[in-house]
């Protein structure tokens, strides 16, 4: 399992780029940073907010952490590597904290996705696996107990989505889970309470957390691309895969008004987006050197899972195609879809017959360019928008409010230009 580690978690509510009417990176406002001690490691993996202002931020942590940012004292003392829920109000200050306990030190889980429902039950998406002897996770952060199992195995990892009501208090948690690697990376919820999760697992995987079988079977070593639906109980409704024999990865998933599902990822070579009996392939094209770099991916699924359309942002370019990564999305209120990440070279952001090509500046080999592409609800580019610098740069999190404004964050180093227009507009 991949773990990223950091010190300190930090936890900060910042609009950093504002897309549309343009305003100045360096006018938002900081509304409060918050950090908390910690003689560990400690990292928060994904965060949410509620129509109140509450920010909820799920994560992992060593050894012992106080997750009251304030004054007060409120410690947590993990077993290994443990995974944490913090609520704090919308001034940022604590309200409560979750822990998840493994039942020994070698077994670890990893939150990948935090959404809530309109009465404010959390839903997290994850994984979990061990290091070596097997065991299991306490999901239930009260008095009671709800494990799930994990065999010990370096090279399986398995998948969770985990339901608690709006005080933090368990619900119920289902696992989906295969012989091989399995893992999740995003969730999402339709205005029914249906739960929807996307990842990538390779051999067998069964994708119903009942009694019941649900399998899927990877037509790759790679691994190819699920999108599993489960009701709000959490039973399964219908899980889908995406792929071939060549490379694919998801890395968001949203729903619109409709219930439609939408999902974005990366893929390399020829690859099938049609979960069902029909083909509907999108390719990448070999470069110069004899081998197929990455494009980005975006898939919409009925409600119900079926076929409706998939694009692809990389068209290729003097012959071959470019580099371009999407890391997030977002759907708003008119249903259009909104993707950032990065890119290198020249890239064809419409999945058109037209052209509409962003250019890098750089031309190292890790010298990517943050991008903001915005497609409408059938999958028709709209327009698309670059941001760099002098050295590599990646969009990491994107969301809208109910102007439709569009807001960005993500990571850059030296003096970077974040007006997309002819305007130069720098911060250090």
């Amino acid at each position: 399992m991949k773990l990223m580690l950091r010190k300190n978690v930090r936890i900060i509510l910042l609009s950093c780029c504002l897309l549309g009417s343009w305003l100045s990176a360096q006018a938002q406002d900081l509304a409060w940073v918050r950090s908390l001690v910690a003689t560990g490691y400690d990292a928060a993996k994904c965060m949410t907010v509620d129509a109140a202002g509450n920010t909820y931020v799920a994560g992992i942590f060593t050894e012992t952490t106080d997750f009251d940012p304030g004054t007060g004292v409120q410690n947590m003392l993990s077993s290994g590597w443990d995974m944490f829920l913090l609520k704090l109000d919308t001034g940022g200050h604590f309200l409560w904290a979750k822990h998840f306990v493994p039942s020994n030190p070698d077994v670890l889980g990893e939150p990948s996705g935090i959404v809530l429902d309109s009465l404010n039950n959390i839903y997290i998406s994850g994984n979990y696996g061990s290091f070596g002897q097997p065991g299991s996770i306490d999901f239930d952060p009260g008095t009671g107990v709800q494990t799930l199992s994990t065999a010990g195995d370096l090279y399986t990892t398995d998948m969770f989505v985990l339901k608690l009501d709006s005080s933090g208090a368990f619900t119920w948690v289902k696992a989906l889970k295969g012989a091989g690697e399995d893992i999740s990376n995003g969730i999402a919820l339709d205005h029914q309470g249906n739960v929807f999760t996307t990842g990538y697992f390779k051999g067998t995987a069964d994708f119903d957390p009942g009694a019941g079988v649900q399998n899927l079977v990877s037509a790759s070593t790679y691994g190819n691309v699920f999108i599993s639906r489960l009701n709000n109980s959490g039973d399964f409704v219908w899980a889908k895969r995406l792929g071939s024999a060549d490379v694919i990865r998801s890395s968001a998933i949203k729903t619109d008004a409709a219930g439609n599902v939408f999902t974005l990822g990366v893929f390399g070579g020829t690859v099938d987006f049609d979960p069902n009996a029909g083909t509907q392939n999108l390719v990448t094209v070999m470069g110069p050197y004899g081998y197929s770099k990455s494009n980005a991916f975006v898939s919409k699924l009925s409600n119900d899972g079926n076929y409706v359309w998939a694009k692809q942002m990389g068209m290729p370019y003097n012959g071959y195609s470019p580099e371009v990564i999407p890391t997030a999305m977002a759907i708003d209120q008119a249903g259009n879809v909104i993707v950032t990440g990065s890119f290198a070279d020249t890239a064809d952001f419409d999945p058109g017959t037209g052209t509409a090509n962003l250019v890098s500046t750089l031309t190292g080999v890790e010298d990517n360019e943050i991008f903001v592409a915005k497609l409408d609800n059938d999958g028709a580019f709209v327009w698309a928008k670059s941001m760099g610098g002098i050295k590599s740069e990646i969009g990491f999190a994107i969301t809208t409010d109910a102007q439709g404004d569009i807001y960005t964050a993500g990571r850059f180093a030296g003096p970077v230009d974040f007006n997309p227009s002819d305007t130069v507009e720098s911060i250090l």
